[in-house]
């Protein structure tokens, strides 16, 4: 597992391309940005070791990915919240993995169709970290932002369930 640190992706990455694997199922670290990897991946093409990225891929790295449509999910989700009468929605997303960005554009695509206002204070940005105490630190931020906002909207969305039942735990 990377835990999100580019360093140890590169590590298993480099253990793969001396193993006998028959091909390989990756999730990328910091999807949002190209890969310093990059060379590691052409090492795999090289030696016809397959692989596909599931959730994400990367900008610098051609090769067949499986995804959700982040944006369209979240689009029908906030979607959802107007119907039953919420007008005042947050968003906490996470700034470097392409399912936040995606996430926060069906987010602002749905207030903008139904003319709701996208109040920059209402959103909140994440990211992982490769210091020691990364969790911590996510959910210190987590903390500061609901406290903050939730006594302002109706409604939250959260970038994943780790989130979410972090802020359920503690605040509702």
């Amino acid at each position: 597992l990377s835990h999100s640190r580019v360093v140890n992706e590169a590590r298993f990455l480099q253990k793969m391309l001396t193993s006998n694997v028959s091909g390989l199922i990756i999730e990328g670290t910091k999807s949002r940005f190209p890969t310093p990897n990059e060379e590691l991946y052409r090492r795999l093409t090289k030696l016809k070791i397959p692989y596909v990225f599931v959730h994400n891929g990367y900008s610098n790295v051609s090769a067949p990915a499986i995804v959700w449509d982040d944006r369209r999910v979240s689009y029908e989700l906030t979607e959802r919240l107007i119907r039953a009468g919420h007008e005042k929605i947050a968003g906490l997303f996470k700034f470097d993995e392409m399912q936040g960005v995606n996430r926060y554009l069906g987010y602002v695509d749905a207030l903008m169709d139904h003319h709701l206002e996208v109040q920059e204070n209402f959103i909140g940005w994440y990211g992982d970290s490769d210091q020691p105490g990364e969790i911590c630190r996510k959910n210190n931020y987590a903390d500061a932002f609901a406290m903050d906002i939730l006594g302002q909207c109706s409604a939250l969305i959260c970038y994943n369930d780790l989130i979410a039942c972090h802020i359920i735990r503690h605040y509702i």
